[in-house]
């Protein structure tokens, strides 16, 4: 996936108080085009635009410690973080080494390997930091290193390279935020991989576990990672003998449902047993994936007749987007959360706008979740019900009750009794409806419960 992350979000060193509300700056969505978004969404942040690496900014040659070195190329970046302060979003930047310092020069090259000279890392990480000094301010220091293609080198030296960028970072901005580098759902295949999947542990497929296996391990110098957060990618995972997947073939829906708590809890526990209980998890990209599933083996499901549309039928990406936004939201519950980036509007992967011959109602179908769960207080997470397939998320938002539920079932509906205060019905992008007899039927499509008083209306666009 691509680099750079433009997202807006709460301080990540301030203490939150226990089943926090969710924020506006829950929502960011990867953002391509420079076009105004439909529907009238209002977003935290503005995500992942462009894939600003390291070998674009800083191609064939040390520019030293000096961001105006003619060796550094900036407007690109500079356009991003001018986009993200005028629209009140500050920036989360993923690292990559520049190719060049690893024998391979060129614009857009990169490093998978530690560099023989870390003094040119730790010049481009002091450049990068002083030319963007209080615009970005937070940082991760690598993307998705546990697919072994992206670190191919030794897991203590991944450790190396992140203290060598966080030191260089910090000495000139000791407010910025630097977190570990970012985890992809799973560990790149069935099995597991990458440079930190054996030891001190095995790791299997299991992320979370190798972000653990990162955390434990010392660099050349005796040195453990210090970090200030971490960040996953919260994707439909195709290992479906994992936790945190499913089997895109047969059910990619089924990835947002238990799937995705599972990897919201399993990463908190990392964060909580290193001493970020209180920040909150940075999804810095997350959806239902690459659109084009058609190659053979290539993410799952060429088999399936919606190959072309992300795994997913019309009526699925819908529900999808709706529920992966509510499970997201109610990880809340526990005063930390997560800051969500759904990947993205206009590109190729998870779109929202209906281009790539994607269900143009996905982006409303985001502003009209975003409408009933910002602002909402989760007293706990999306829990299953009765029956056992039915996820139920209730909560409060200005002082009234109201509860999403859907069924986990392959697109078969369940009879649901709802609460005793529940007087109304609405599906995603569905009317409102009176609630008779106690019951309503529950399918893939999230509902939303209330006592009969109307839920928040679509909040005003606020991305230009």
């Amino acid at each position: 996936m691509k680099w750079l992350i433009l997202i807006a979000t709460i301080g990540l060193s301030n203490q939150v108080s226990f089943a926090a509300a969710v924020p506006t700056t829950f929502f960011g969505v990867s953002v391509s085009g420079s076009a105004p978004l439909k529907e009238g969404i209002a977003l935290g942040g503005l995500g992942k635009v462009g894939g600003i690496v390291g070998g674009w900014l800083e191609a064939t040659c040390d520019g030293g410690a000096d961001p105006n070195n003619a060796c550094y190329t900036w407007s690109g970046l500079t356009s991003y973080v001018n986009k993200a302060q005028a629209n009140g979003s500050v920036i989360i930047y993923d690292f990559s080494i520049p190719g060049w310092m690893c024998g391979k020069p060129g614009f857009g090259s990169e490093c998978t390997t530690l560099p023989s000279q870390l003094s040119n890392l730790s010049h481009f990480a002091t450049a990068l930091a002083t030319k963007y000094k209080g615009q970005i301010q937070y940082y991760e220091t690598g993307n998705e290193v546990n697919v072994a293609s992206n670190w191919t080198d030794t897991c203590a030296n991944l450790v190396l390279a992140h203290n060598t960028i966080y030191s260089a970072i910090k000495a000139v901005d000791p407010t910025a935020i630097v977190g570990a580098p970012n985890m992809a759902a799973y560990n790149g295949t069935f099995g597991g991989g990458g440079a930190c999947v054996n030891s001190p542990a095995a790791a299997g497929n299991v992320a979370s576990i190798w972000l653990t296996n990162f955390l434990k391990t010392k660099d050349s110098n005796g040195n453990y990672p210090t970090i200030d957060t971490v960040g996953v990618h919260t994707y439909a995972s195709q290992v479906y003998t994992s936790l945190d997947g499913c089997n895109w073939t047969t059910y990619k829906l089924g990835c947002a449902a238990a799937p995705l708590l599972h990897l919201y809890n399993s990463f908190r526990a990392v964060m909580t047993s290193n001493g970020l209980a209180s920040v909150p998890l940075l999804v810095s990209e997350g959806g239902f994936g690459v659109d084009d599933n058609s190659a053979p083996g290539n993410y799952g499901c060429s088999t399936n007749p919606n190959d072309l549309t992300a795994c997913l039928s019309p009526a699925q990406q819908v529900a999808y987007i709706g529920r992966w936004l509510v499970l997201g939201a109610s990880t809340w519950a526990d005063g930390n959360g997560q800051l969500a980036n759904w990947y993205g509007y206009d590109l190729n992967w998870g779109t929202l706008n209906g281009s790539y011959s994607m269900n143009p109602q996905n982006i409303s179908a985001y502003g009209q979740m975003q409408s009933w769960v910002s602002g909402a207080i989760f007293s706990q997470q999306c829990q299953t019900g009765s029956p056992s397939t039915v996820y139920v998320c209730d909560y409060t938002n200005a002082g009234q009750q109201y509860e999403i539920v859907f069924n986990d079932n392959n697109g078969t509906t369940s009879t649901y009794s709802v609460p005793t205060w529940a007087k109304k019905s609405q599906p995603l992008l569905g009317t409102v409806q009176p609630i008779s007899g106690g019951t309503i039927s529950v399918g893939d499509m999230p509902i939303l419960l209330s006592a009969g008083i109307q839920a928040p209306s679509k909040l005003s666009a606020v991305v230009k």
